[in-house]
């Protein structure tokens, strides 16, 4: 691609499958499109359904919640409702332009502050009221790029203006934003972070402080809990451990607590060890909170 977006063809590859095997899905065929990685329909089921054709399903919004007996607010339309009642993440697009969520953070990298505006200034002011309404609301960029676009998105012959043309509204959620930008986090070095360690002489070094990386798994999670307290229900999670939970709730519960007065966050966990240890939830939020 001649363009100002880069992914490598790993990446190309892996979004032109997912076309392929949703194209297929909409065309009432249920298999998996030749691929490199021999992967057949089946072999696991969450990439069968992220590539499913879920326009069957009506939209989570098009639903009456059983404890207000309103329709279940979902902005966004990042839900669905299954077959069986229950509600499906509504996961058909990929995320672009994924360096746009995290200006503040790299403005912080970069000079060690968020803005360099006097105290006393309305711009000082007017930069953290738009920052306190982010982290309250979330922030929107041009950033989603829909299945049925992808194949025009990565052709060689299209322009990077018919591009920015292709990618729509994304929203993520205030925690999320808050994450990105204010959460620092103990993690795997990136390429420009492993070049300054190896001219430090410290190659050895696995881990550094820094601001976590977007992850698509991060936007479902937020997402997950905006939807869940707005439509007043109760949630259950199953995850694998050591992918940065105690970071993501100690951030939640922190900004939760800085920005609305009266409320309070309760945490808890079998070993008093995995609230207090260092790295934990309950420290990572105190963190955050000072």
């Amino acid at each position: 691609m001649n363009s100002k977006y880069e992914f490598s063809q790993d990446a190309i590859d892996n979004f032109m499958f997912i076309h392929a095997y949703w194209k297929n899905s909409c065309d009432g065929i249920n298999a998996a499109p030749e691929n490199k990685w021999g992967y057949k329909r089946g072999d696991i089921p969450f990439i069968d359904y992220l590539c499913e054709d879920k326009s069957k399903y009506p939209k989570a919004s098009e639903g009456i919640s059983y404890i207000t007996n309103k329709h279940l607010y979902d902005p966004d339309n990042d839900f669905l409702i299954g077959n069986s009642g229950g509600i499906l993440m509504n996961i058909d697009f990929i995320v672009i332009n994924i360096e746009r969520l995290s200006k503040a953070a790299d403005t912080f990298d970069e000079y060690g502050t968020y803005c360099d505006y006097d105290p006393s200034t309305p711009a000082y002011e007017s930069f953290w009221q738009r920052e306190t309404s982010r982290r309250k609301k979330g922030v929107f960029i041009k950033a989603k790029l829909y299945y049925k676009d992808i194949p025009k998105f990565f052709d060689a012959n299209t322009t990077d203006e018919e591009r920015e043309s292709l990618l729509q509204p994304l929203r993520i959620a205030g925690a999320d934003y808050t994450y990105l930008n204010y959460g620092r986090i103990e993690r795997t070095p990136n390429d420009k972070e492993r070049a300054r360690l190896k001219r430090e002489g410290a190659e050895h070094v696995e881990t550094v402080m820094g601001f976590p990386r977007y992850w698509d798994g991060d936007y479902w999670n937020f997402k997950i809990d905006e939807f869940i307290a707005n439509n007043k229900f109760h949630l259950t999670k199953a995850k694998a451990r050591r992918k940065g939970f105690s970071y993501k709730r100690g951030s939640q519960a922190a900004n939760t607590i800085n920005l609305f007065p009266n409320v309070t966050v309760t945490l808890a966990a079998d070993q008093l060890a995995y609230l207090t240890d260092k790295g934990a939830t309950t420290t990572f939020m105190a963190k955050k909170m000072s």
